[in-house]
């Protein structure tokens, strides 16, 4: 079993584990607060300008709402930052504690992200099974069975598990082997990815979507890269790797 590379990340290279789409969002959300500070200025100043008829107030106000952008913009960024870094550390953590209880032979994780998953089953009987199990409506729609999730790329599985009171609960875990398949979903199936597990898995096969669209694609190539080294790991005779 080997361990990960990256099981000492500093704060730099832990923030570049969150992916890109997420930084963006957050750089996006720092700066509209720090717009909207500046607006709520300009607001108040006006209004006092207007109602004591003092003009000199006018400039005033805009050059302190040009100041309250970077201050409010960068007050989010530090206050976000580090809860976004925290909680990616610790799906992390997580992704490689699963993938330690079930022997997976690579942790180093590749990717990690936010996203859903959905089961797929086999036929009507399966998710009859399943659902008296986890104990869910039986006349619930399929699409209700789709979870919030973070879904985690190992070089020797992959991993999603969801959020909850108790702490993580697994929700999908495969091993990657030659028997382990990808493929992007159609329309007609809700769109995002379909894998088809192997091994000790909770379902067979998934269905992962995410709206972080850039991050799904570089887990798609990802795999099929690795699930491509495994084949061809496979086909080379017993004793040679």
């Amino acid at each position: 079993m080997t361990l990960s590379s990256e099981a000492s990340l500093n704060i730099e290279n832990a923030w570049q584990s969150v992916a890109l789409e997420e930084r963006i969002e957050l750089i996006s959300v720092a700066q509209a607060h720090g717009i909207k500070a500046a607006l709520a200025c300009m607001l108040v100043t006006f209004s006092i300008a207007y109602g004591r008829d003092e003009i000199f107030l006018l400039p005033f106000g805009l050059m302190m709402a040009f100041l309250l952008v970077p201050i409010y913009a960068s007050r989010c960024w530090r206050s976000r930052k580090p809860q976004i870094i925290m909680s990616y550390l610790a799906a992390r953590s997580v992704a490689r504690r699963y993938g330690f209880v079930f022997r997976i032979k690579d942790l180093d994780i590749l990717l990690i992200f936010k996203g859903t998953i959905t089961p797929i089953y086999k036929d009507a009987e399966e998710r009859r099974a399943r659902l008296e199990m986890q104990d869910i409506d039986l006349e619930s729609s399929p699409g209700s069975e789709k979870k919030e999730c973070w879904i985690a790329l190992l070089r020797g599985a992959v991993v999603a598990f969801s959020e909850d009171v108790g702490g993580a609960n697994l929700e999908f875990l495969t091993p990657i082997n030659e028997k382990t398949a990808v493929r992007k979903a159609s329309s007609e199936e809700g769109g995002g990815l379909i894998v088809d597990g192997c091994g000790r898995v909770e379902f067979g096969r998934v269905r992962f979507s995410s709206r972080y669209q850039a991050a799904l694609y570089v887990f798609l190539k990802k795999l099929e890269v690795l699930i491509k080294n495994a084949e061809d790991e496979a086909r080379l005779p017993p004793g040679i790797s």
